[in-house]
């Protein structure tokens, strides 16, 4: 299974249930290491609108993404005139 990172993205506590059935409890703002989950229990929690899935893998992909592209600012000698 692949592992998700989870950002709570409300003003409580919540749990994630992982593939061995332990649940992990996510401060609010805060962002859990990367768990297993069962295909279930991803759809459950996508489903609860509680956190945002994988938020530091996406940013991170955005950054890397930004970093691999030309940059869009003028020239130096466009700029001066």
């Amino acid at each position: 299974m692949p592992k998700h990172t989870f950002t709570n993205t409300t003003k409580g506590p919540k749990g994630v249930v992982t593939s061995d059935g332990a649940t992990v409890y996510v401060e609010p703002g805060a962002t859990s290491a990367e768990l297993d989950v069962t295909d279930g229990d991803l759809k459950a929690v996508k489903e609860s609108g509680w956190f945002e899935l994988d938020a530091s893998k996406a940013k991170q992909e955005k950054a890397r993404e930004a970093a691999e592209e030309p940059s869009a600012a003028p020239a130096p000698e466009a700029a001066k005139k």
